[in-house]
């Protein structure tokens, strides 16, 4: 298949717009592909009431020979090739429309596709203002399969230690007064579910509250349980950061100790087992 690359040119204020089309069947010449480009594409467009730029400018200045230059400026073979050499037509005849200084129809920078393009407020506010209260048409079954896709999805260990630096960074972020008041604006009224708070406080307390045990190593033999970190290490004396670390399988032990947590349950951290962990400290030997 062959594709060309065009250009219009208005007389009148030399304006240019570049496009490419295929060279479609029953045509003889580049020349006959462009005029039928231009009268089923553009031309149309113009009768369909485009809005854009170049469109706007046949509504105006009219379509007839006197007013605008067609010339082919490039013949290729594959529509990759087209693409490419219509951006490079645009850059070099300078017919991006934003451009500063230049003097062209084109509103992106070529390649059949958005880019470059620049939509004003209005057409945005307009967009948005469409898809508010709008949900996606989406079964459930089709929700579970995409819900199990994500669960079965691992990262691997470089997008693992972006997402780390990613949270890190926004652990420093303050927002801004706006934001702020924004935020709290949005929260006033808002009703919570008593199902909804019930969760967020047992995920709270699992979260928190989580018993830790102390195990001797290497026989890995538990001489005391705690209710936390923190009475941890008020009681041994062991940097409780540590005991986390150790608890989470990020060291190998902490104060010469292993430790881990343990599902929530009755806390048995009672006399007995606090007294040995006492003795174990101050006397190592025993």
């Amino acid at each position: 298949m062959t594709f060309i690359v065009y250009i219009h040119t208005n007389k009148k204020n030399y304006k240019r717009y570049v496009g490419f089309c295929e060279l479609y069947k029953k045509c003889l010449t580049p020349y006959d592909a462009m005029m039928k480009r231009w009268s089923r594409g553009h031309l149309s467009g113009v009768r369909n009431r485009s809005t854009c730029y170049f469109h706007n400018a046949i509504r105006k200045w009219g379509s007839g020979d006197d007013v605008w230059d067609h010339e082919v400026l490039d013949v290729l073979r594959t529509s990759k090739a087209a693409k490419h050499a219509e951006i490079l037509w645009i850059f070099q005849r300078k017919t991006f429309a934003y451009d500063k200084g230049n003097l062209g129809y084109n509103e992106t920078r070529g390649g059949e596709g958005s880019l470059g393009r620049q939509v004003s407020i209005e057409s945005k506010l307009k967009m948005s203002r469409s898809k508010l209260g709008k949900k996606l048409n989406i079964s459930p079954e089709v929700q579970a399969r995409l819900s199990a896709l994500r669960k079965q999805r691992k990262l691997t260990p470089e997008h693992q230690q972006k997402l780390i630096e990613a949270n890190h960074r926004k652990l420093g972020t303050h927002p801004s007064e706006k934001t702020r008041k924004r935020m709290s604006e949005k929260a006033k009224g808002r009703i919570v579910s008593v199902e909804a708070r019930k969760k967020r406080s047992d995920n709270a307390y699992i979260r928190w509250n989580r018993n830790v045990q102390q195990l001797l190593i290497p026989t890995l033999d538990v001489i005391a349980e705690f209710r936390s970190n923190a009475e941890a290490s008020r009681i041994t004396n062991i940097n409780r950061l540590a005991i986390s670390k150790c608890a989470r399988g990020i060291s190998s032990d902490a104060g010469g100790f292993n430790w881990r947590y343990i599902s929530l349950g009755d806390v048995s951290s009672n006399k007995e087992s606090l007294l040995c962990a006492q003795s174990l400290l101050t006397d190592p030997a025993s």
